[in-house]
């Protein structure tokens, strides 16, 4: 799998957010600081999330899109659109139940801004712990299905509090 990369550009308020490679637990510190920046930015207009050179997404930064899209919608009253071009990524994204958070696009994404690569984020064991049980709580909350899904996995992660 391709090494995980998060790129990132902001023109006046429109965002887009590029995820490369295999974006998994190591990353999430970098993506979740990123988007609660985004979104407290007063100039806010929208975002475009680009999956499509994406090769894995693991869930909890599908979580953390799921947290994002549903706090975008709540302040800003829009569905961020999200483009994936690849069927597998496509399936993963439809079966977590983000057909109802964003417009998703199964198509090559056209936004062409200047990104950058957000610089790796660490954090320590209990703040990861903190990230990855808020991202399953928000995808378990999507969908009885993803209830099912996760809830083993939550209550585990849940006793090693």
């Amino acid at each position: 799998m391709a090494d995980a990369q998060i790129l990132a550009a902001n023109d006046s308020g429109a965002y887009l957010l590029r995820l490369c490679g295999d974006v998994r637990l190591t990353l999430s510190t970098t993506l979740d600081d990123y988007l609660e920046a985004m979104v407290a930015d007063p100039g806010f207009q929208t975002l475009i999330v680009d999956l499509c050179e994406a090769e894995n997404l693991d869930s909890t930064t599908l979580g953390m899109l799921a947290k994002v899209a549903l706090r975008v919608e709540a302040d800003f009253h829009i569905h961020p659109d999200l483009y994936s071009c690849k069927a597998g990524i496509s399936r993963l994204i439809r079966s977590m139940g983000f057909s109802q958070l964003f417009q998703i696009h199964e198509e090559l994404c056209c936004a062409d801004g200047e990104t950058s690569e957000l610089a790796v984020q660490s954090s320590d064991e209990k703040q990861m712990h903190a990230k990855v049980l808020d991202a399953h709580r928000t995808l378990m909350s999507l969908s009885t299905e993803n209830e099912a899904r996760f809830k083993d996995l939550l209550n585990a992660l849940e006793l090693v509090q």
